[in-house]
């Protein structure tokens, strides 16, 4: 009976929505006699839940009506509930006090009832204001404890929303690999609770980050999935998000009528739903529109309505962006003056919040325009400026992902300690054992004579079993110390590496954009592009140098998971020929695939790419211009034996042992002085054998060389 009351009192509710007043609530008191109770709180609380999803001012007027009943009746549970609501409504509204005030309030109220679910709920409020104002390092703190908490309450909801939370901090401070690793687990739990709404949140974050690494087939995709989910729930928020996600991927692939028809409708459900912020960056996007096709009056009035709404929420990220856009249709208008005091202000509120991507872009338009006034001086002066900061956001990228791999290191190290020390104890265990037991035996032997030939043989066994676990446990303390000692070893090859051959190419990157700035003029068009060539092929070295260095590094954390699947050998590796076919194509080098097309393995795509992508890299760079390099594969007993033959130089015989390990140096020159490190190949042998695989190489000094790795095949009884 009662669940049919609750039924019948949400739907009167839920007609009701926007235009219940408190004379309404009384009538509807009436009409359905339901008491101020604690069922009649809980059922408020549902309803501002559901309109969370869709509008959020109707979700902040029955989560305040919870909390006044709630605290009349001294119904806690319902006070905390409405609490963590009305802080998330105040969120999305955009207001920063009164959604610290009511997650605060929330967390304390929690702490006093030791609720770990309110808890969660509450520090992962707390982690999106602190993440929204960039103060990144609290916003980490607030959800790792919301993890933990919502861990201890084995509630999934909150573990997927702090993954995806995590997902958001790790996008806004460029580490997007370790982002995507967090959005993906997040939508992985959201969708086995079959949870749509948040399902549409973590696939339009996904869409975001695949549009600002130029991802856009990908965001597409993303942002279509959340478009079709958010229409069958009508959730306004998500929908809203999705349009302008799809608007800006268009907008980057230069389909400007695609990205305008998505963005203006984002702005209608945006106007709908009452999420400003979100409108003002779509104002923002759409006003780009304009500007491309150089509508300068149609896009200066977006941009107008959205510094009115920067302004009022007081964004400065928004602020300084708004601004650097009035300044550039300025510029394009020679309104230089005036384009040159937008810049002023643009910068007042990217250097008060440290917004070093906008500082950087306003010294661009900087230079341009003292370009364009013939005041050279300062315009060289600024575009250092702006090369500097650029120069600068790399390292600070790439320091962030050393940071990380000796975080990871140093985890690593502390477990095994951990180990040896778990081990010793242990063993003093068994000697205070050993102790106890020989006084027991003499008190026996001393009482009871009778048995001291029972007694001594007792003993003499006793003592051998426990030798015998003090000796293995003795061998594996020593197999943990030269562990230890071997990846002391491996982290100082590592770091030697990263010191050498990431400091020597950005200096080269560095010496030679210097070159350009200073003697641009004086040079020849010849020297110019001799010079742009080499900063291009110094950079995608570098990126394949940091690339392999954080897959060894991932082997190393065992954060790398292998999911074998069915592949046809042949159109697997011709797949991954594509990858490195431009770079064979520049030394006119030709790839053969001999391999039979009937032949099926089982193994994990990214692993076996990522070995053939490596040993390929390697043929190519140390094989002859108009060379050749065969793909082959042999069948045996147990599995399928891949062949990478090359006509290169060869290996000397002494280095040939070592190839697969960080032993020794080996900076080597390929046949167009390519550099490498040898990091490649120690990656691959780590791959291989993270299935159980083996990896060698066969090679005479002036004849070329020959790598080859196994991998299961798939026969007839297994399919």
């Amino acid at each position: 009976m009662m669940k049919i009351i609750r039924l019948v009192a949400f739907i009167v509710l839920f007609l009701l929505n926007t235009n219940v007043s408190g004379t309404n609530i009384d009538s509807l008191r009436s009409e359905i006699n339901i008491s101020i109770s604690n069922k009649k709180i809980d059922l408020l609380n549902e309803i501002a839940e559901h309109y969370l999803k869709s509008n959020i001012d109707s979700a902040i007027f029955y989560s305040q009506k919870a909390l006044l009943l709630s605290s009349s009746i001294q119904y806690i549970d319902g006070r905390l509930y409405s609490l963590n609501k009305l802080a998330f409504a105040y969120y999305i509204k955009n207001n920063e006090e009164k959604t610290r005030e009511y997650a605060k309030e929330a967390l304390e109220l929690s702490r006093e009832m030791d609720n770990n679910l309110g808890k969660a709920q509450a520090c992962n409020i707390l982690g999106l204001i602190e993440w929204k104002i960039g103060a990144y390092p609290k916003a980490v703190d607030y959800y790792l404890k919301a993890l933990d908490f919502a861990t201890l309450a084995e509630n999934k909801v909150e573990i997927a929303k702090s993954n995806n939370y995590l997902g958001l901090v790790y996008w806004k401070t460029g580490n997007y690999p370790k982002s995507i690793n967090y959005f993906y687990t997040s939508l992985e739990i959201k969708q086995a609770l079959n949870d749509n709404y948040e399902v549409a949140l973590t696939l339009n974050n996904l869409s975001n980050i695949h549009n600002e690494i130029g991802d856009y087939q990908h965001a597409i995709q993303f942002a279509l999935k959340a478009l079709e989910i958010s229409e069958q729930l009508d959730s306004k928020y998500t929908l809203g998000r999705a349009l302008g996600n799809l608007g800006i991927s268009y907008l980057k692939t230069k389909e400007t009528a695609k990205a305008l028809e998505y963005l203006e409708r984002a702005l209608s459900v945006k106007k709908e739903s009452g999420e400003v912020k979100g409108l003002a960056y779509t104002l923002i996007d759409v006003g780009n529109i304009y500007f491309q096709v150089n509508k300068f009056d149609t896009a200066k009035q977006y941009y107008d309505e959205a510094l009115s709404i920067m302004t009022s929420i007081n964004d400065a990220h928004g602020l300084s962006i708004v601004l650097n856009k009035f300044a550039k249709i300025l510029f394009e208008q020679k309104r230089f003056k005036d384009a040159i005091s937008y810049l002023d202000k643009s910068n007042v509120f990217a250097k008060r919040e440290n917004l070093k991507e906008n500082i950087k872009e306003n010294y661009l338009l900087y230079s341009k325009i003292y370009e364009k006034q013939g005041v050279n001086k300062l315009a060289l002066i600024n575009y250092k400026y702006y090369s500097e900061l650029k120069d600068s956001l790399v390292n600070e990228n790439i320091n962030s992902r050393i940071k990380e791999l000796n975080i990871n290191y140093e985890t690593n190290k502390k477990i095994k300690e951990n180990e040896l020390l778990k081990q010793r104890n242990t063993i003093q265990s068994l000697e205070l054992e050993k102790q106890k037991q020989y006084t027991y035996v003499l008190l026996i032997a001393a009482l009871l004579g009778l048995f001291v030939i029972g007694g001594v043989i007792l003993r003499y066994n006793y003592l051998r079993k426990t030798k015998e676990i003090t000796e293995k446990k003795n061998e594996k303390i020593e197999k943990q110390k030269l562990e230890l000692k071997q990846l002391n070893a491996t982290k100082d090859k590592f770091f030697s590496i990263l010191a050498h051959d990431l400091k020597n190419p950005f200096q080269t990157i560095l010496g030679y954009s210097s070159l350009l700035l200073t003697d641009y003029s004086k040079m020849s068009e010849d020297e110019r592009a001799n010079v742009i060539e080499q900063i291009n092929n110094v950079s995608k070295s570098s990126y394949q140098l940091l690339e392999n260095l954080l897959s060894w590094a991932n082997t190393q954390t065992g954060r790398i998971e292998y999911s074998p699947k069915e592949y046809n050998l042949e159109k697997l590796t011709k797949e991954t020929v594509q990858l490195v076919k431009v770079q064979a194509d520049r030394k006119f080098q030709k790839i053969e695939v001999q391999i039979n097309s009937n032949i099926t393995v089982s193994t994990d795509r990214n692993i076996f790419s990522t070995v053939l992508r490596n040993l390929l890299t390697n043929a190519v760079k140390f094989s002859k211009i108009n060379g050749s390099i065969l793909i082959d594969a042999f069948k045996n007993e147990k599995n399928i034996q891949l062949m990478v033959e090359d006509n290169g130089s060869g290996i000397r015989p002494e280095m040939v042992n070592d190839l697969f390990t960080l032993k020794t140096s080996k900076n080597s020159r390929g046949t167009a002085s390519e550099s490498g490190t040898g990091l490649g190949l120690v990656i691959c042998k780590e791959f291989v054998e993270i299935y159980g695989g083996k990896i060698w190489a066969e090679s005479e000094l002036g004849n070329g060389s020959k790598f080859y790795f196994t991998i299961p095949e798939v026969f007839e009884g297994q399919k």
